[in-house]
C-alpha cells in the first residue's frame, strides 16, 4: 500500500509503513516552495545549531567542571580541544549520509538495521532525548523562577507548597517553558532554524557582558584558569587529561548520533564540515574560556564559587542585568532542548509508524512524556540521575559503531535511496522481514559491556562510549563479512569526496 505523493510528498512507490512528508528525502534547494522540504541550510545554520547545543546551563556547568579537575589552564584547554576535535570528526562522519540523501537519523539507521529494525536505534535515541528534554526544561524553569520572583516578589509564597515534588511556582515556570518550546517546535524546522540562528549569538552577548562585569568587580588579577583545589602533576595529570577528553566526547554523544536530523537540510557537505568546525572547536573553546572567567570571578565577588549561571545572575543586584541574564539562559536552554531533545524524538517516534505519527506528533509524545517523568525528582536525586544517565549513555556507543561501520566499511558510502522506503522483500534493506538481525545481535553484547563498564568503580566508566562503539563495530563487521554481505553494489546516490 502506498502513499500518494500529493498527500504526503512521498513518491507513489514508497510504502506508507515507511514514509511520510517528514521522513521523505529532501529536495535540492529551490525545488519546492516549502523550505522545510529542501536542502537550503548554510554553514552558519550548522554553526548556530552547535551554539544552541553548547550555550546552555548544562553546557556552562560542564565547561566549568573541566577546569575543576585539578589541571592547569593550558592542560584543560588542550584536553578540551582534543575532545572537541573528536566530536567534530564524528559529527562529520555521522552527518554525511543524512546530507547525502536528505533523510533523518532514523532513516539512515535503516541502512544497517533494516527498514523496520531501525526502530531499535530510533527508539533508543528518542527515549534518551525524552529524559533530557524533561531535565533541560526543568533547568530552564529555574532561570524563569528568578525572573518571576524579581518582577513579582509576592510570588515567593508559591515557592513553598509542593505537588509531586515541585512547588506551585516551579510548576508554573516549568509549564511556561514547556509551552514556549512546543510553540517554536510546532511551527516547523524553518522556525527552529530561525530561532537558533539568533539564540546562540544572543547568549554570547550576555556572556561577554557578564564576564566584563565580573572582571571589573573582581579585578583581573583574581581571575584564574584553574578552579580545582587539588593540583595534579605527572602521570596523574596526563590521565586526568585523557578523562577530560573522554568527558567532552561523551557530553555531545547524543546530538552527534542523530546529527543527520540537521545535516540533511544542508545544501552540500562542505557546509556541514565548515559549520562543524566553527560550531565545535572554535565555539566551544571560546564559550569555555568565557565560562571559566565568570566562574573564577564569582569567588572574590560573591565570596563563594558559583558554577550555575542562573545562580550567578540571581546574585546580581542590578534588576535589569539580572533579568537580562536570566532571560538569556532561559532562551539558551530552550534552544538546546529543541535541537537536542525535541527534534530527535520527533523523527524517531514518527519512524515507528509514519502513517499514524507525524513529526509534530512524535515531538509532542516526547514533550508529554517528559512531564510524567517528573524530571525534577530525577535531577534532584544524585543516585537516580547518575544511574539513569550512565545507563542511557551506555546504549549510544554501540549505535555509533554499527552505523558508522556499516556506512563506511560495509556499504562503502553507497545508498539505494528508494530501498530505504521499500517494504518489498527484494529491497536492499529488507534483510529478514525488514530487520537485519546481525545488527541487533551486535548491539546486545556491546551494550551490555558498555553498561557493565558504566557501573564499574573507577575511571574506566568514562570510556564506555568508546569501548561500546568499538565492540559493536567489530562484531557487526565480522558478522556481515561472515554472512557474505555485499559491500555496496550499484547505488542511487553516491557521496563524493
Amino acid at each position: 500500500m502506498s502513499i500518494k505523493s500529493s498527500d504526503n510528498e512521498c513518491p507513489p512507490q514508497y510504502s506508507e509503513r515507511l514514509c511520510n512528508r517528514d521522513l521523505a528525502p529532501l529536495l535540492k534547494e529551490g525545488a519546492a516552495a516549502d523550505k522545510d522540504r529542501t536542502q537550503h541550510w548554510t554553514w552558519y545554520n550548522i554553526f548556530a545549531f552547535w551554539m544552541a547545543d553548547v550555550h546552555s546551563v548544562g553546557g556552562y556547568v560542564f565547561a566549568a567542571s573541566l577546569f575543576a579537575l585539578g589541571l592547569t589552564g593550558w592542560q584543560v584547554l588542550v584536553s578540551l580541544l582534543l575532545g572537541i576535535f573528536i566530536v567534530q570528526l564524528f559529527a562529520n562522519l555521522l552527518g554525511r549520509p543524512g546530507q547525502q540523501v536528505g533523510v533523518p537519523y532514523a532513516v539512515v539507521a535503516r541502512l544497517s538495521f533494516g527498514v523496520f529494525g531501525a526502530n531499535v536505534p530510533a527508539v533508543i535515541r528518542g527515549s534518551i532525548a525524552l529524559v533530557w528534554y524533561g531535565i533541560q526544561t526543568y533547568l530552564a524553569s529555574g532561570a524563569l523562577n528568578i525572573v518571576l520572583l524579581k518582577l513579582f516578589p509576592g510570588m515567593q509564597s508559591l515557592n513553598d507548597p509542593h505537588f509531586l515534588g515541585l512547588s506551585a511556582l516551579g510548576w508554573l515556570s516549568f509549564m511556561i517553558i514547556w509551552f514556549l518550546q512546543a510553540l517554536v517546535f510546532w511551527r516547523g524546522m524553518e522556525a527552529i532554524r530561525r530561532f537558533i540562528d539568533w539564540a546562540g549569538p544572543a547568549v554570547y552577548v550576555v556572556m561577554f557582558l557578564l564576564a566584563f562585569w565580573i572582571v571589573s568587580k573582581a579585578g583581573i588579577h583574581n581571575i584564574s584558569f584553574s578552579l580545582g583545589t587539588e593540583k595534579l602533576s605527572g602521570w596523574s595529570a596526563v590521565w586526568q587529561m585523557i578523562i577530560a577528553i573522554a568527558l567532552v566526547a561523551g557530553y555531545f554523544a547524543g546530538p552527534t548520533l542523530n546529527f543527520s536530523d540537521f545535516s540533511r537540510y544542508c545544501r552540500d557537505y562542505e557546509a556541514v564540515k565548515r559549520g562543524n568546525f566553527w560550531g565545535l572547536p572554535v565555539n566551544f573553546l571560546m564559550f569555555s574560556i568565557v565560562t571559566v572567567v565568570v566562574v573564577s570571578g564569582t569567588l572574590p565577588v560573591f565570596g563563594k564559587m558559583i558554577t550555575d549561571p542562573v545562580a550567578t545572575v540571581g546574585h546580581i543586584d542590578n534588576m535589569v542585568a539580572a533579568l537580562l541574564g536570566a532571560f538569556t539562559f532561559v532562551t539558551a536552554t530552550i534552544g538546546i532542548n529543541i535541537v537536542a531533545n525535541f527534534v530527535s524524538p520527533a523523527f524517531d517516534f514518527s519512524n515507528v509508524a509514519p502513517s499514524k505519527i507525524s513529526w509534530r506528533m512524535g515531538g509532542m509524545i516526547a514533550a508529554l512524556g517528559s512531564v510524567f517523568l517528573t524530571p525534577w525528582n530525577l535531577f534532584n536525586n544524585p543516585a537516580a540521575i547518575h544511574y539513569t544517565v550512565d545507563f542511557l549513555a551506555a546504549t549510544i556507543g554501540p549505535l555509533y559503531g554499527i552505523i558508522l561501520a556499516d556506512y563506511y566499511l560495509v556499504k562503502k558510502r553507497e545508498i539505494k535511496v528508494d530501498d530505504l522506503f521499500s517494504d518489498k522483500p527484494e529491497g536492499a534493506y529488507w534483510y529478514t522481514n525488514g530487520v537485519n538481525w546481525l545488527a541487533v545481535w551486535s548491539v546486545i553484547p556491546a551494550t551490555l559491556l558498555a553498561i557493565a563498564i558504566s557501573f564499574t568503580p573507577g575511571d574506566l566508566k568514562n570510556f564506555s562510549l568508546f569501548l561500546g562503539g568499538i565492540l559493536g563495530a567489530v562484531i557487526y563487521v565480522g558478522l556481515m563479512r561472515k554472512a557474505g554481505a555485499p559491500s555496496g553494489a550499484a547505488a542511487t546516490a553516491t557521496s563524493g569526496d
